[in-house]
């Protein structure tokens, strides 16, 4: 069972019954990960073979989540906004 892990034969009698027991854990977390991202796959093969039309190919990435701004950042850009329309509406009153 250890080699199926991909470790050396030694490397197992030097871990501690706890650390065996994490490493048994993520090996079983990996697979678990594997198999659902196999079934995934294989759901959108069958779903996507009995569409009539496919959905558009970008609708179907999934984009990384953009980190939330801050209200310091916020306020930041709406100064900027405030700055930018101050000389819009200067301008526009000298014409």
């Amino acid at each position: 069972m250890w080699c199926g892990f991909q470790l050396d034969d030694e490397s197992f009698w030097r871990k501690t019954p706890r650390q065996l027991v994490l490493v048994f854990a993520a090996h079983n977390a990996t697979r678990m990960l594997e198999q659902n991202k196999l079934a995934w796959l294989a759901w959108h093969i069958a779903a996507l073979s009995r569409a009539q039309r496919l959905p558009k190919f970008e609708k179907m990435l999934v984009r990384p989540s953009r980190p939330r701004q801050t209200w310091q950042e916020q306020m930041a850009i709406m100064d900027q906004w405030r700055v930018v329309m101050d000389k819009f509406l200067t301008h526009q009153k000298k014409n």
